[in-house]
Formats: structure tokens, sequence, C-alpha cells
């Protein structure tokens, strides 16, 4: 964290005694520590980090409780992104597809990266990502590995894991954003 920022003491102090469900923003220059409100699914990752430490050599963690979070991101994310193409275009889109390809036009949602810092992430390959640039049928190709999940569990309940969790989380992250209205650079 230091080498991207510009922290006092003080500021270094609040990062290590940040509890559960708080968090440092970063607004230019400015360090302001606050309490996050989350969804119930936000909070369920949140304690899932007191059962799995989340580290990259845990990544591949697989489970029912990840597959049905990713479900339920991924549930989201067909949700918002229909919503900001009718808000923005008038019209309703032919596919979740088409939307994701107007928007990275609209966007360059595939430059899009999150940063995650946090006392509870402990992840080298995931602390800065962008979510939305993956190859079709790649690892990093959430929303396939969401509908493989969905259309069966059991089959394919080894692609529900860590890495994809945190990475459809990123994208819901991007997309709540730009529904908000709010900038992102």
């Amino acid at each position: 964290l230091e080498k991207y920022t510009n922290l006092s003491e003080k500021e270094k102090i609040e990062i290590k005694s940040l509890k559960r469900g708080e968090c440092l923003m970063f607004i230019g220059a400015e360090h302001i520590l606050t309490k996050i409100e989350s969804a119930d699914f936000e909070k369920e990752i949140i304690e899932l980090s007191s059962s799995i430490f989340f580290v990259d050599e845990l990544a591949k963690v697989y489970s029912l409780n990840i597959a049905n979070l990713i479900i339920r991101c991924a549930i989201e994310i067909e949700s918002l992104i229909k919503d900001i193409y009718r808000k923005e275009k008038g019209c309703d889109p032919k596919s979740p597809g088409d939307c994701l390809t107007w928007m990275d036009s609209e966007w360059n949602l595939s430059k899009k990266t999150v940063s995650i810092i946090s006392p509870y992430f402990h992840f080298e390959s995931l602390k800065k990502f962008a979510p939305f640039d993956y190859k079709n049928n790649s690892e990093d190709d959430y929303y396939s590995i969401y509908n493989a999940i969905k259309h069966d569990r059991v089959k394919n309940i080894k692609k529900a894991n860590l890495y994809i969790l945190i990475r459809i989380v990123g994208a819901l992250f991007i997309l709540n954003v730009i529904y908000r209205g709010e900038k992102i650079y």
C-alpha cells in the first residue's frame, strides 16, 4: 500500500486497525476511513474470508456457497447492464452480451480496473485487475463460468472458486458505479 500512496503514520495505524466492514477510501490526496454499508452477499463474502484465507494459493478453492454467491452476483450484473442499457439507449437490449459490447465501446469497460485494499484479502494476483478484460471461455470469463454453474452445478462445481468470485464482484462494483452515474477514471 505504501508504494501506491503517501500515508501518514496515523493513517498507517488506522489501516492496521481496520475492523470488518471498514475501509480506507482514497479521494485525490485525502484518505478517509469509512464504514461500508454492503448488500447481504457482500457481507457473506467478508464472512467467507473468516473461513478461507484469501490468498493466491487458495484462489481455486471451490464450494456450493461460493457457487451461490457467484450466481447471485451474476444475476445482479445481468439486471444492471440491462437497466443501464435501457436508461442510456432508450430501448431494450437483445442480449446481455449486446449490452456489454455497447458498454465497452461507451466506457471502455475492459480497461477499468479494481484495486483491492483490505486486511482480509491477501491475493497478490488480484490486488489490481480488470474484471471485464477477458477472452470468452477463458478461466477469467466469469460470465461463462456463471452459466456453466447455473446449468450444471455438480459437473462444474470446481469452476465456482474464489478467483472467479472476486472477479465477478469486481465487475459488479464497476457496474454499480456506472449505474449511480459516477465517473470512473
